[in-house]
């Protein structure tokens, strides 16, 4: 895997581009929240289901982040 870079941070697109990544954190977030809610009220284990559906979340998400990545990519010092 290859690394990005530093991000320059003085570029006027920045701020856009972190703005977009803390929407998808925050989406993130929110729909692991929704899944694991009732296990939290119950204080029981999620079940393998669950837990399978938050590993789609989080795959689905670095997928997500590195398409930003991607947009943003003149973002990126080498």
């Amino acid at each position: 895997m290859s690394g990005r870079g530093r991000v320059n941070q003085k570029h006027p697109d920045f701020p856009k581009y972190v703005d977009e990544y803390k929407k998808l954190h925050n989406e993130l977030i929110r729909k692991e929240d929704e899944l694991l809610d009732p296990f939290f009220s119950t204080k029981t284990p999620p079940s393998n289901i669950v837990a399978k559906q938050i590993g789609r979340l989080h795959k689905q998400y670095g997928k997500d982040i590195r398409a930003l990545q991607d947009r943003y990519s003149y973002l990126f010092e080498k």
